[in-house]
Order: structure tokens, then sequence, then C-alpha cells
């Protein structure tokens, strides 16, 4: 009876152990998620509305106005 009650106690041991070492791993997974969709959709975005305004700022025009003249030139 000793004996089956201490590998319950340990098989018991062992899946918390595993659980926890998921538990890390689900949020490792998450925290790369996050950075993956702020490198592939957050950064370059902002980087086009900088340089949207920057444009603007340097020439005074919108950029789709550059555009417009040219498609008429």
């Amino acid at each position: 009876m000793k004996q089956s009650a201490f590998g319950l106690n340990h098989f018991k041991d062992k899946v918390s152990e595993y659980v926890g070492t998921l538990n890390g791993l689900v949020n490792d997974f998450l925290t790369l998620l996050a950075l993956f969709a702020f490198n592939t959709v957050l950064i370059p975005i902002l980087f086009l509305y900088l340089g949207a305004k920057g444009f603007k700022l340097v020439w005074q025009m919108k950029p789709s106005d550059l555009v417009e003249r040219t498609k008429k030139a």
C-alpha cells in the first residue's frame, strides 16, 4: 500500500512538473507571437507613416499629388 501511495505521489509530482513546463512554453510562445506581430505589422506601418509625414514636410506636398502629377506628364 505504501509503495503504491509513493508511486502516485511521484506521478503527481511529475505531472505537476510537466504542467509547469508547458505553462512556461506557452508564455514563451505568446511572447514570440507578439514580437512577430510587432516586427511584421507595426514597425512597417510606422515606417510608412513617418515616411509620408517626412515627405510632406520636406517637399510640401503629399506623395499622392506627386503620383498624379507624374501620371499627367
